[in-house]
């Protein structure tokens, strides 16, 4: 007898019916017919009667059903403790890409509890914007992209991961810093800092804009930087406002150094995508580090 026999022969007597079991087993109705009969052949007895469409077990059946149960689900209990136990013994090197945001708020507690789970894996992280993690993951310099934009591309596979708001940011000194709420034709008309060309957030930002007939030329903006940091530091000296990711200012607004000033009609949330090449065979850290990350939960 085989483990795949046992299984198709069990999904049958569950549902009753070769063709339902054909589609939870992925195999067509003759094709679990025969796996059912090649069972009863080779115990010589009858397994399976097929009374008014129905199926049932027969004694016999009934017997083996119940011990089949028991053994499909040690293999299972077997399965996953071996993948547990291979945790650490998996070894390899791993080259991610990923936005600032991502990258210096959320990764490094991530990677540190993959670590422990994983000491074996070499980890590389590369901070890079959204244009830059898709040339490198065409390019096979990494495995594994996280992106705040959408990319397309036919070789590139993207995958919900996580999100963030955007949110409009002043200093405590700015007239709009004791406002409710603001306008979007207001913040038109504000010294805007804005994060550099190819940044994930700024694609966000342009293309909810665009969808409210507003270009990125009809903004003031005075200057454009290359990281949250910079944005941070830009808002709070002074030198303007800044629409950004609220995980990436979140300790400077707790301490009163940003305020968050809402803008009417104007709600972002931040998708992040995870970027995989389509083509690329997954390796063991990969695909133990894709399994790490359905447990994260969206901040």
């Amino acid at each position: 007898m085989e483990l795949r026999e046992l299984k198709t022969f069990c999904v049958v007597v569950e549902k009753g019916s070769f063709s339902k079991a054909g589609e939870v087993v992925h195999l067509a109705q003759p094709t679990v017919s025969l796996q059912v009969k090649g069972l009863e052949d080779e115990l010589g007895i009858k397994l399976l009667d097929r009374l008014d469409r129905k199926i049932l077990p027969t004694p016999s059946g009934r017997i083996l059903y119940h011990h089949a149960k028991g053994v499909l689900n040690k293999m299972e209990e077997l399965k996953a403790e071996l993948t547990e136990s291979l945790g650490p013994k998996v070894k390899g090197r791993l080259t991610l890409g990923t936005g600032v945001t991502v990258g210096e708020n959320i990764m490094p507690k991530l990677l540190g509890s993959f670590k422990e789970n994983y000491p074996a894996v070499e980890i590389a992280l590369r901070i890079l914007d959204t244009s830059e993690i898709t040339k490198q993951m065409l390019s096979n310099e990494l495995d594994l992209g996280v992106v705040g934009a959408e990319v397309n591309h036919k070789d590139l596979v993207l995958e919900k991961f996580t999100s963030d708001r955007l949110i409009l940011i002043v200093p405590p000194s700015h007239p709009w810093a004791s406002r409710e709420a603001i306008l979007l034709s207001e913040l038109a008309k504000e010294h805007l800092l804005v994060r550099e060309e190819g940044s994930g957030t700024r694609m966000n930002i342009r293309q909810e804009l665009k969808q409210r007939g507003i270009q990125e030329s009809d903004l003031n903006i005075v200057m454009e930087l290359g990281s949250s940091g910079a944005i941070k530091q830009a808002v709070m000296l002074g030198q303007g406002v800044s629409i950004a990711n609220q995980q990436a200012v979140s300790s400077e607004l707790e301490s009163g150094l940003l305020v968050n000033v809402p803008i009417k009609d104007f709600a972002l949330v931040k998708e992040f995508y995870l970027v995989l090449h389509r083509k690329r065979t997954r390796s063991i850290p990969l695909k133990s580090f894709l399994q790490f990350l359905k447990g994260y939960k969206s901040f």
